[in-house]
């Protein structure tokens, strides 16, 4: 992947990117173990998510909407 000059891509820390998807540390360090989240290891201790990987993650993961009648039920 290559940047334009003026383009720099926003580091998120993975405490931050937890907050964001209102989800636990360990749950986001699970899904990176697994590979479902891309991230960038500045060093061992160091890691770093891409806010362009984090909004492909959530796209990819979204599911429609379910259509309720009335009666809450499915349509």
């Amino acid at each position: 992947m290559t940047y334009e000059d003026d383009e720099i891509p926003e580091l998120m820390k993975l405490k931050d990117v937890a907050k964001y998807l209102k989800i636990g540390e360990r749950a986001l360090c699970r899904w990176i173990k697994e590979g479902r989240l891309k991230v960038i290891r500045l060093s061992a201790t160091c890691i770093r998510v891409d806010a362009r990987d984090l909004d492909d993650f959530i796209q990819s993961h979204k599911v429609p909407a379910i259509s309720l009648n009335s009666d809450n039920e499915e349509v």
